[in-house]
């Protein structure tokens, strides 16, 4: 059955037309008026607007409340264009249009054609159209497809496929499957299909899946309309599209939708969910409106999920609903949870709150707190919000506490909210400061401050400074800060400097963010700095920008550039932005270097840089490439960038390059890009791939990825690599991180584990520094046969 059966017998079915649907259009048909029927090609003879002599008085806005003849619309129309600004002009029309029989909107229309200024004509002719739509939209539409403009006959056309859409979604939709032109059908699609959501989100989608390719773009508001009627229907379905970001953006309509209207219900589905950005994502979005309304709710939610990093943001959420609507309590919770990452999360929140009413209190508590990472975030977030509001009182709290690395950061804290303040009255307490690394980074952040509100001030005021580690330091803030607003300014600031690293660096810097705004000037001052690896870098850094706004240009700068790592590396860099603007321009310009690595490095490069738009036209050409290590990194490119986009593509195309290292990195890129984004679907894919080096890089890469969030899925996976070695050394750097996360769990796998002894030794005695991440098993494990 073709696609166009398919659809009308869905239209059929799901809204029980049959006969009868029939029998109404005839009808409708049959009660349109005559004149409607068909849009006469010159209904009225054309008027010449300008002989007409304009009233005497202007047209009031009452004057046009009323409906006018076909004898009247000549003269109305030209009161209404007769008004003193254009404003009242677009008003007076608009409240014409509306004031017109609709028997009379064609003649109208050919009125509408003598308008001489263009926005008024387009203005008028929508307000028209939209009308007639309302009423008659097929010969609504029949006008608009006939205007000659291209970019007013776009705008009749998506007026009236916007009323059409609104008032008879269905019919709509059944007249646009049946346009010729793809790119007018692909409108009309993205105005009507999402109001035919409303009505029957299955129908919708089966003519969404129709379109190809072209339907991804339609998915998230279908879904989001569905989600209103039936949220579980919508999440299954959602859940059952092909693993990609057209997915995941498709379950966050759903979520989006289905948290604002039931949370709790939500929430139970999301539990299920696979891990991967989509679940991370509705975790966040539920706790938060469970928070709103119940904070113990939003709780209860957050504790039952995994232990990991999403199960801290959501505890966070609720921290930070609950501090906000109930401070006393949200501090009593805080204050009796176990030491570990979520009394830092849930602090972090409640602290901002807890600042804001009593930093007094808020900086007692934080100094009774164990040495570790939850006293240090407390004592810092106390410091900047009570700096923020009264920097002295802050500093006089830091002052008194005991020396050591707690007290240095608080007092960077404080002095980087006065700086915002008051910069100068910041700077006289820098005599109180006897240890100088610490005063010469408070220096630094207090120009950074400065140099915002006031750059010229702070360049004055370094130039006064003797040389020395501080003015360094201080010079380098003021050119980060005023590098995109005062080039010039800070072109002059790094001049007083003497060569080293540290210089080279802000050239780097400057020259980035000056060609943003200014590359002839960036150009210009590039050229004129010595021979070295300042000026090399600095070019490397503008390639792109260069490359953006005229290739030619930097194309022809790089052959001029003397042979070496820093030509090829410039050609392929004005090759690759090249490549993802004008893909065929760059190519053919690739083509006429003379044969060498310069050549395949500029080939290569407009390959990635037409992957980054089109990957799978990039894949087919890659084959066009000679065999050389420029083609071997584009095919790595193309593979990663495909894989962001459409992974289950990018790894059948992967699997078709023979055994060897380029289909070995090839597979590693894939699998790295997909187990980020959908950590199930890329294990499925891992399922179908032949024992041998390949699958096991690929494993490998897998477990990489996935150890952080899942290191127990990690070490499943991990058991199934071939080589003995390549499994041993990837289990024990995977229960090395799980130690980092969750080190009760990572010690009782690694003592039952089949490990050698030794290797068991190194991880059981080795320091533990808990991170801020911590599991979330996914259900997804390895199945092998």
């Amino acid at each position: 059955m073709g696609t166009k059966s398919i659809f009308a017998s869905l239209l059929l079915l799901a809204l029980g037309f049959g006969g009868g649907y029939l029998a109404a259009v005839r009808a409708h048909r049959s009660a349109t008026p005559a004149a409607l029927a068909i849009v006469p090609t010159n209904p009225v003879p054309a008027l010449s607007l300008a002989r007409r002599k304009p009233p005497s008085e202007p047209l009031s806005t009452n004057a046009l409340q009323k409906t006018y003849s076909s004898e009247e619309l000549p003269g109305a129309l030209q009161l209404a264009l007769s008004q003193p600004t254009s404003d009242k002009r677009f008003e007076a029309l608009n409240e014409l249009a509306e004031s017109i029989a609709i028997t009379d909107v064609p003649q109208a229309l050919a009125l509408a054609g003598n308008i001489a200024n263009q926005s008024l004509r387009t203005s008028f002719v929508q307000s028209l159209l939209a009308r007639w739509a309302e009423k008659s939209p097929e010969p609504a539409m029949q006008y608009a497809l006939n205007i000659p403009r291209i970019q007013e006959r776009k705008n009749a056309f998506s007026s009236v496929a916007t009323v059409w859409g609104d008032s008879d979604p269905v019919a709509a939709a059944a007249w646009a499957q049946k346009l010729k032109d793809p790119v007018l059908q692909k409108l009309a699609y993205s105005l009507i299909v999402p109001k035919l959501a409303r009505e029957n989100p299955d129908v919708a989608f089966a003519l969404a899946d129709s379109l190809g390719r072209g339907r991804n773009a339609l998915w998230p508001e279908i879904f989001r309309e569905w989600a209103g009627q039936d949220p579980e229907k919508a999440a299954a379905k959602a859940l059952g599209l092909p693993a990609g970001p057209q997915r995941e953006q498709a379950i966050q309509s759903v979520i989006s939708q289905w948290v604002s209207s039931q949370p709790e219900a939500a929430a139970v589905w999301i539990k299920n969910l696979p891990e991967g950005n989509s679940k991370r994502q509705a975790i966040q979005q539920v706790s938060m409106e469970l928070a709103r309304n119940d904070p113990k709710a939003a709780f209860d939610f957050a504790m039952g999920l995994p232990p990991g990093q999403p199960q801290s943001d959501a505890i966070a959420n609720v921290a930070s609903q609950w501090a906000e609507g109930d401070l006393d309590s949200a501090l009593k919770w805080a204050k009796q949870l176990p030491e570990g990452t979520m009394k830092q999360a849930v602090l972090n929140q409640v602290s901002s709150h807890w600042v804001q009413s009593n930093p007094q209190e808020a900086a007692s508590y934080a100094e009774t707190l164990p040495q570790g990472q939850t006293r240090m975030n407390l004592i810092n977030n106390v410091a900047n919000g009570w700096a923020a509001e009264d920097p002295k009182a802050a500093m006089d709290w830091v002052q008194k506490m005991a020396s050591g690395p707690g007290k240095n950061s608080a007092m960077q804290s404080v002095i980087s909210a006065w700086a915002g303040l008051d910069p100068k009255e910041a700077l006289q307490f820098l005599d109180n400061i006897s240890s100088a690394a610490v005063k010469n980074q408070a220096m630094s952040t207090i120009v950074g401050q400065w140099s915002q509100t006031d750059p010229d001030g702070a360049a004055a005021w370094l130039k006064s400074m003797p040389s020395g580690p501080a003015q360094r330091e201080a010079v380098r803030s003021l050119v980060y800060q005023i590098s995109s607003s005062n080039p010039q300014g800070a072109a002059e600031m790094i001049a007083s400097m003497s060569a080293g690293q540290g210089r080279d660096e802000l050239v780097s810097h400057l020259t980035s963010q000056w060609a943003n705004s200014d590359l002839g000037g960036a150009l210009a001052w590039i050229k004129q700095l010595p021979e070295g690896s300042a000026r090399n870098n600095a070019l490397q850094n503008i390639s792109g920008t260069w490359a953006q706004q005229d290739p030619a240009s930097a194309a022809q700068f790089a052959l001029n550039l003397p042979d070496g790592n820093h030509r090829e590396n410039f050609l392929s860099a004005v090759a690759n932005q090249w490549g993802s603007s004008n893909p065929q321009a760059a190519l053919e310009w690739a083509k006429t270097l003379p044969q060498g690595s310069g050549r395949d490095q500029a080939l290569a490069g407009a390959v990635s840089g037409w992957a980054q738009n089109a990957p799978e036209e990039a894949a087919r050409y890659i084959h066009q490439l000679p065999a050389s290590p420029a083609r071997e990194n584009a095919v790595q490119t193309v593979a990663q960038q495909w894989a962001n986009s459409d992974p289950q593509a990018a790894a059948q195309w992967v699997a078709t390059f023979p055994d060897g290292q380029t289909r070995d990195g090839a597979v590693q890129n894939v699998i790295s890009t997909w187990a980020g984004n959908d950590p199930q679907g890329a294990g499925e894919w891992l399922k179908t791939l032949p024992k041998g080096n390949s699958r096991d890089l690929a494993i490998g890469s897998f477990c990489q990825n996935v150890a952080q969030t899942s290191p127990e899925l990690a070490v499943q996976w991990a058991q199934n690599i071939s080589d003995g070695e390549v499994r041993v050394n990837q289990l024990q750097s995977v229960a090395s991180r799980w130690l980092s996360v969750d080190e009760t769990a990572a010690r009782t796998w690694i003592t039952s584990s089949s490990l050698p002894a030794e290797i068991k030794r190194t991880l059981l005695e080795q320091p533990v520094t808990v991170l801020p991440n911590s599991p979330a098993v996914s259900p997804l494990a390895p199945d092998f046969q």
